[in-house]
């Protein structure tokens, strides 16, 4: 096999390029006993056929032309070390479409959306991980700029060996910074950002284990779960003094306060003591002439907040502020109360972290400032982690799956698996919902701040808020968690959609924001309407595309000709809806939309 490696494969053992000596320092020891590192990275035509395919082990490159060869050795690479080898990518999803091009039957994945999580080689000690997914919203380029590698350009041209090398070496040298960054917070890189920050929490929180919930606790709390207020109070085009703000770590701040429920204690009620800590499902009247409704609403799938009578399940901290606000309830249906809580917030761990990144940014300490900001926003999600799991896996391991679970076969025998588990010991919806509605209550506060003070109300998106008029007073802003930050002065703008806007800065800059879109085609879209781009298949949708039901014989047939993994294709994109999560007046302002909860039917009328 060697032999037939060496004279197949292109630019094996070649040395790596010129790379900084302290980044060397962090290259692990060469043990066998433990698993080998490497870095990945593929190139094609966008046709589907793959350039090439590189390796990184720190110290030279493995390049490959034949995807098989590349396989086979890294398969024989892997048996080298007791525990296999971790191969890292930037977007591993895609990358294994060029790599495993027509041999996909042996690869399991984790799944969560549309993101892969992880992945291995079926019944070898070969396993995949993301950069991105421990770094989101970082970007090759972006993480070479951290690190101090520049990203090569390709000028059209990805079959070039050393753009698609120095791609390997950056996403390999940020594993090991980052993970070295992390140690020195005494936190232990995992596969997603979440996991890492949740993880941290767990070595200072011991009680963050909630085992005794039940799945109708679950399932109960979870409707009381609610994301950010995204809101468009005028979809006109605007010109004048406008300003943004944001606020400060907005969910980290809420977690310095929150109550941590000890769930032991747990009981359902009729009939709630708002004075303690719980979630009710209620029917509430909010005031017909409010002008910004406090509570939130999920309605034909979108988080909308209205006035007239509503119907949800939410906090007692989110009811007593609404009381206070003019609402009246009209019914309780039922509440789970938390009559004890443990005698510390997690205030701890975040003030540390805020404290350490304030730190990094004197400091000029980009990763590590970076490392900070993802640690502190993604610890809170694994309070909400559900108990479906979705898993890519080949035929041979579905087969040996018990349980219930719903599965999707492909014509590459692999199998698309949706598992109910139990719930994870860390989930407690009660506490992720506390925190998004702090984070909520503090973005209302500054609304109402805006709308009192005569300034005309624009746009406000979780932790941002837009206007026009005078700028908050200097008194209320700050550079401390939950603090009021000013981003922007602004000249002219637009929003017409959540997360669909342009803004022309003070400065001259103009940008366009299209959710959704690239950013080159987000002018496009914005002003015509429509935009069209070349976009890859992703991994599933190809899988999916190369079979279709024979609903008359009832079989499952695959396509004569298979449409190739990483196939770019045109994908139109077009503005269809109409601004719905508010009425619009003329003029382009907007108004709460109204809802009649009805008591006997239960339904919205």
């Amino acid at each position: 096999m060697l032999e037939h490696l060496q004279s197949v494969s292109h630019g094996k053992n070649q040395k790596r390029h010129s790379t900084d000596k302290n980044l060397i320092k962090l290259l692990p020891e060469n043990n066998p006993a433990k698993r080998k590192l490497l870095a990945c990275d593929s190139e094609d035509n966008s046709k589907g056929k793959t350039y090439m395919v590189n390796f990184f082990d720190g110290e030279r490159h493995y390049t490959f032309r034949d995807t098989e060869v590349a396989i086979e050795w890294l398969i024989e690479y892997s048996r080298n070390y007791k525990k296999g080898v971790a191969v890292w990518f930037a977007n591993f999803q895609y990358d294994m479409g060029n790599l495993f091009r027509d041999t996909q039957e042996y690869l399991s994945f984790n799944i969560a959306g549309s993101r892969f999580i992880s992945g291995k080689i079926y019944q070898e000690r070969v396993y995949f991980r993301d950069i991105l997914n421990v770094i989101p919203g970082a970007s090759v380029k972006r993480l070479g700029e951290m690190i101090g590698l520049e990203k090569i350009e390709s000028n059209g041209d990805f079959n070039n060996e050393y753009y698609c090398q120095r791609d390997t070496e950056i996403v390999f040298w940020s594993k090991l910074v980052y993970e070295k960054t992390l140690s020195k917070l005494n936190i232990e890189l995992k596969n997603t950002a979440a996991s890492t920050g949740f993880s941290a929490l767990l070595k200072q929180y011991k009680p963050l284990q909630y085992n005794n919930l039940t799945e109708s606790d679950h399932e109960f709390m979870h409707r009381g779960y609610y994301g950010g207020r995204t809101e468009v109070f005028n979809t006109a085009k605007q010109r004048g003094e406008i300003y943004s703000y944001d606020i400060i770590s907005s969910y980290p701040s809420a977690m310095t306060q929150i109550p941590l429920v000890n769930t032991h204690a747990k009981y359902y009620t009729k009939k709630p003591d708002f004075s303690k800590h719980g979630m009710a499902e209620i029917i509430i009247d909010a005031p017909l002439d409010i002008k910004i409704p406090y509570l939130p609403v999920k309605h034909d799938n979108k988080l909308i907040f209205p006035v007239g009578r509503i119907h949800g399940v939410y906090t007692y901290f989110e009811i007593n502020r609404a009381l206070e606000l003019g609402y009246k309830i009209s019914k309780i249906i039922n509440a789970i109360e938390f009559p004890k809580i443990y005698p510390f917030t997690l205030s701890k761990f975040i003030d540390n972290v805020f404290t350490r990144r304030k730190q990094a940014k004197k400091e000029k300490d980009t990763v590590m400032d970076y490392a900070c900001k993802i640690i502190m926003n993604a610890s809170y999600g694994k309070f909400a982690l559900g108990n479906e799991r979705t898993s890519l896996v080949p035929l041979d391991e579905a087969l040996k799956m018990s349980g219930n679970f719903s599965s999707e076969i492909f014509p590459n025998n692999q199998v698309i698996v949706k598992k109910k588990t139990k719930y994870a010991p860390a989930t407690n919806y009660f506490t992720a919902a506390m925190i998004t509605a702090l984070g909520r209550d503090k973005l209302y506060n500054y609304l109402v701040k805006a709308q009192d003070d005569n300034r005309e109300l624009l746009y406000c998106d979780t932790d941002s808020i837009f206007f026009i008029g005078n700028p908050y007073p200097d008194n209320i802003l700050g550079a401390g968690l939950g603090n009021l930050d000013l981003q922007h002065e602004i000249s002219e703008c637009q929003f017409i959609l959540p997360k669909t806007y342009y803004i022309k800065f003070k400065t001259g800059e103009t940008i366009y924001k299209c959710k959704g879109v690239r950013g080159n085609l987000a002018k496009e879209f914005f002003t015509k309407g429509y935009a069209e781009s070349i976009q890859p298949l992703k991994y599933v949708e190809t899988c999916r595309k190369n079979f279709f039901i024979d609903n008359r014989n009832k079989k499952f047939k695959t396509k004569e000709k298979f449409l190739p993994f990483n196939l770019w294709v045109n994908k139109p994109k077009s503005l269809k809806s109409k601004y719905d999560k508010r009425i619009r007046l003329k003029h382009g302002k907007t108004k709460p939309l109204k809802l009649n909860f009805d008591l006997e039917t239960r339904e919205y009328i």
